[in-house]
């Protein structure tokens, strides 16, 4: 009975549904609540754990959000999850640890009742926006402090670093925002006594063809005693034009390194800055300052420029090289051995009415030596609209890039293999540390945190797309970038129709399907079993693979390639895993989207002599056509898997009809259907449908339409044209 179904496969034509990267996904976590939860930034500790903080949307009028932190041991098992807030709006941007496992979080809330502690630096909200900095316990049941920073106008936090002492540094920006005459300048913001700069600096003459670009404004940086009592050190910086501080990293002497952007021609750069000016014509370009623990300004210059430019990530390593990764060009020298030595295409958005700034653009990622006297390494990463990157550095100095893209995966970026995790909003890559490698590179879905362990391993934070009812979950999901001894690459449908659209993220229950890789099997092709109960096995020469944990029935296996059905344990919905396993080694966890039904057609053949419909063997019009399909879900009565189909047969679960074109307009008709079940000496999950061939019709191609999806075949030699009147 089996060899019947292992010819028909033989016969099919494999069509790309999923790839997976050469790496293993070690697991994959969701979490959250209310219609949106962001992650937006990630911390590791030393003992392997991850911690993360965002925001969760908990009312859509008006939209309302309090802010999260939360702790995840190194097995993906969450430890605690904390939400935080007051009756405003808060959204935490950044989040670091120290050694003992505390967790300080920043971010910025618009809410009167923020909860503060009692020694807390600033108890009370000065403006419409103010930032906060919170100290949580190992354990997350106490705020150790919490105290909110700004002065009456605007002040966002966006990234935070910790010492050694637990001092806290915090970064971001006080936007003078012209457009809102009520706001102040960010004259009053808290600064000490020893501060690099007191207040802002005005006149900002530059103009800009956008409608939504404000020119004034300061970053700051803020550094703040171990019990939150306290301003150890505070200033703004930037110059007469808007700046941004947009990340922070400390390097082992206590250093603050601290970059983002800024539109000032007169941003104060020291004299042994690689680049003393801003380029003409740029709206943003680039900085990176760096601070003493004293609070004096040590180095400052500006990173590139060419129309837009951001730096969003930074890390030192231990030998406190700098590492820095935006948008834009980068650091303005030539490559000559990069791994992608030329920026890609830049971001272009087309719209209507007055033009848009889009902070967004190509990817880029550079080292600099230690006191960034010079530019060591440099690489771009694709091209296209990022909107942010995220960064962390491994024990051997290769840099981790991560992100969100506007175009999801119609983003031109290089990766080992295509999408990995949902619908390509985001993507995940890691360069050589000589920057000319690409050592792993896929698609995501939107990300908002990264960080790595000790063992090399990342962990990546960020939101998946909506489910059925429009809400968006965050997920948690650890990379380990060694290439498996068992390596599952790619899962692939066998409809020998093309799929609509070419390529599909989900799979359905009793979907057949190829699975490519290397060393999945032994070295020649082995045939699936039949045992005594007839049920095809689910091990066969060493091998099994689960999908959502479930065997699935195989129908062959061997080194490279493994043909097998989707179990009816599918739920329709979300996303499930699959694992191929060969003689006890796993191979990596692909995760993939479900769907209620997945339509292939598996072959088309006439009847009475079952040749394959094609050109070369035409069938007649009014003979009857038989279907092979699969992807349509459970039967009626259901089957279970691997069941070899007997009388008597079950009928689909579902309706199923054939159409085909009748008349002018393209009004479709039904064929007229003699059978549609299972198909007799089959696994279950295929159907066989026959059907009489219609006499004419304007149309090689029909439609099988099943519940709520469809998909179009050809069939030769019964259809003829009509003459036309």
């Amino acid at each position: 009975m089996l060899f019947r179904a292992v010819l028909l496969l033989a016969m099919l034509a494999p069509m790309p549904l999923f790839s997976a990267p050469p790496s293993s996904l070690v697991f994959e976590n969701t979490f959250g609540s209310g219609f949106l939860t962001q992650p937006t930034a990630s911390a590791p500790d030393s003992q392997g754990n991850v911690y993360g903080a965002g925001f969760q949307q908990v009312s859509a009028q008006p939209p309302t959000q309090v802010a999260f932190v939360g702790k995840w041991d190194a097995n993906g098992n969450q430890l605690y999850f904390v939400t935080f807030g007051g009756s405003g709006s808060t959204e935490a941007t950044g989040i670091a640890v120290d050694g003992s496992g505390n967790a300080y979080v920043t971010g910025f809330t618009t809410s009167s009742n923020f909860p503060v502690s009692a020694a807390a630096s600033q108890k009370t909200l000065q403006a419409a926006v103010n930032t906060f900095i919170t100290k949580f316990s190992p354990d997350g049941s106490q705020m150790l402090y919490s105290t909110l920073l700004g002065g009456t106008a605007l002040a966002e936090a966006s990234g935070i670093a910790v010492d050694s002492s637990g001092d806290a540094v915090v970064v971001g920006q006080t936007p003078g925002y012209a457009d809102l005459p009520e706001q102040t300048p960010a004259g009053n913001f808290p600064v000490t006594s020893n501060a690099f700069q007191s207040a802002p600096v005005s006149g900002c003459s530059r103009s800009f063809p956008y409608i939504d670009v404000n020119t004034s404004g300061s970053g700051f940086v803020t550094k703040i005693a171990p019990d939150g009592g306290s301003l150890l050190y505070s200033t703004l910086l930037g110059g007469s034009c808007a700046t941004g501080a947009q990340a922070v990293a400390l390097d082992s002497a206590g250093n603050i390194w601290v970059t983002g952007h800024t539109q000032s021609l007169d941003f104060p750069v020291t004299s042994d800055a690689i680049q003393s000016q801003l380029n003409s014509g740029d709206s943003y370009a680039g900085f990176l300052a760096q601070f003493t623990p004293a609070g004096a300004l040590a180095y400052a210059s500006y990173i590139g420029g060419s129309s837009y430019e951001a730096i969003t990530g930074i890390g030192v390593d231990s030998a406190n090289n700098i590492y820095l990764a935006g948008i834009g060009t980068g650091p303005s020298q030539p490559i000559a051995t990069a791994f992608q030595p030329n920026v890609g295409t830049g971001c272009i958005v087309f719209g209507l009415g007055l033009p848009t700034l889009t902070e967004a653009g190509p990817v880029f990622v550079a080292k600099l030596a230690p006191g960034a006297t010079a530019v060591s390494a440099q690489s771009y990463y694709g091209g296209g609209c990022v909107s942010s990157v995220a960064l962390a550095v491994d024990s051997s100095g290769a840099p981790w890039i991560a992100g969100s893209l506007l175009d999801g995966p119609n983003t031109p970026l290089p990766t080992a293999s295509p999408i990995e995790i949902g619908i390509g909003e985001g993507f995940v890559a890691k360069l050589s540390a000589d920057f000319t490698q690409l050592l792993y590179g896929t698609y995501f879905d939107s990300t908002g945190g990264l960080a790595l362990n000790g063992s090399g391993l990342a962990y990546v934070a960020g939101v998946g797309p909506p489910n059925s009812s429009g809400a968006q979950s965050a997920f948690l999901a650890e990379i380990d970038p060694t290439p498996p001894a068992v390596s599952l690459d790619q899962v692939l449908s066998t409809g020998v129709v093309p799929l609509s659209p070419p390529t599909s993220l989900s799979i359905a229950p009793g979907e057949v399907l190829r699975l490519i890789g290397k060393n999945l099997g032994p070295a020649a092709m082995t045939q699936g079993i039949v045992n005594n109960s007839g049920f095809v096995d689910t091990s066969v020469a060493g091998v099994q693979v689960t999908i959502g944990g479930t065997p699935a029935p195989l129908l062959s296996v061997s080194a490279g390639e493994i043909d097998c059905v989707a179990p009816f344990e599918l739920t329709g919905k979300g996303t499930t895993t699959i694992q191929v396993t060969y003689n006890g080694t796993p191979s990596n966890s692909v995760l993939i989207g479900q769907a209620a039904q997945s339509i292939e057609v598996l072959g088309i053949y006439n009847d009475p002599d079952f040749s394959a419909n094609s050109a070369s063997s035409p069938a007649p019009p009014g003979s009857t056509i038989t279907l092979y399909i699969a992807g349509v879900g459970q039967t009626n009565p259901a089957m279970q898997d691997g069941q070899v189909v007997e009388p008597p047969y079950a009928s689909p679960g579902v309706p199923i009809q054939v159409e085909y074109p009748n008349g002018p307009g393209g009004v479709l008709a039904n064929a007229q259907i003699t059978y549609a079940g299972a198909a007799p000496g089959l696994i279950a999950g295929i159907l066989q449908v026959n059907f009489v061939a219609p006499l004419q019709a304007p149309s090689t191609t029909l439609f099988l339409q099943v519940e709520n999806s469809s998909i179009n075949f050809p069939v030769y030699g019964l259809l003829v044209n009509p003459a036309e009147p």
